[in-house]
């Protein structure tokens, strides 16, 4: 699920949208999104999204170029990102897009690499928690939703 995030409405539509299939957890403050592309901007000048935390993390090149071919491969071999070239452009366009993110909000972002998930786990999720100032540790355990 992701929706633009141009208005408060948005992020409103987004939450409602979410409510339908999942519940919000009791005392909740913090809502996960995963923009995937560049097709989506954050617009971090809304008032809903002026705490915002941000993380940005990467794969390592190859693979992610490689699982971009794959994907766009299996909607149409004619897809320009079906195409190695195609593919290598959409991922440098991807890092200008964060880079530009990681420069304008340097103070609001966490960058990691996306590998420490499964190799570095309890000391990720323990450098997460404290830049994110909580005083609950972060758990390993992921629940699947219904827009997983």
């Amino acid at each position: 699920m992701r929706i633009a995030d141009l208005s408060d409405a948005d992020l409103a539509q987004q939450i409602a949208d979410y409510s339908q299939h999942d519940s919000l957890k009791p005392d909740s403050h913090y809502q996960f999104d995963k923009l995937l592309h560049n097709d989506y901007r954050l617009n971090l000048s809304l008032p809903a999204l002026q705490n915002a935390i941000i993380f940005i993390a990467l794969r390592q090149p190859e693979p992610t170029i490689k699982s971009i071919i794959k994907l766009f491969r299996q909607k149409s071999t004619d897809d320009l990102y079906a195409q190695p070239t195609g593919a290598t452009d959409y991922y440098l366009e991807r890092l200008k897009t964060l880079s530009s993110v990681a420069q304008q909000h340097p103070q609001r972002y966490y960058y990691f690499d996306t590998e420490k998930v499964c190799t570095d786990t309890d000391r990720l999720l323990s450098q997460l928690q404290q830049w994110i100032g909580i005083a609950e540790p972060l758990s390993p355990e992921y629940g699947s939703f219904a827009k997983t």
